[in-house]
């Protein structure tokens, strides 16, 4: 079964500028009226906010309706930590 297209990857391939913003206030309020904004991506960052697994599903379930693409910022690159990323059905991680 091939993986599902990505409008953001494919903007990226084509060289189009995408225009995002980092989210470290750990609140599914801000990521929506963010994503409401017409933001092209949205980074949630768990290394240096204080995101965990619970608080990011949140806030990724508040901007499943808009076109903001999510890319998660792991806590830090070890063995295990990239399951956190897949349980949350996000395709984009950025290993520290």
């Amino acid at each position: 079964m091939p993986a599902p297209s990505s409008g953001f990857k494919k903007a990226l391939a084509e060289g189009r500028p995408q225009i995002g913003l980092w989210q470290a206030l750990a609140s599914p309020y801000t990521a929506e009226i963010c994503a409401g904004a017409g933001f092209d991506w949205l980074l949630f960052d768990a290394e240096h906010a204080p995101n965990d697994l619970p608080l990011l599903v949140s806030q990724l379930q508040a901007i499943k309706a808009t076109v903001s693409h999510a890319v998660i910022r792991l806590q830090w690159a070890r063995p295990g930590s990239s399951s956190n990323c897949s349980i949350s059905g996000r395709r984009r991680c950025w290993f520290p």
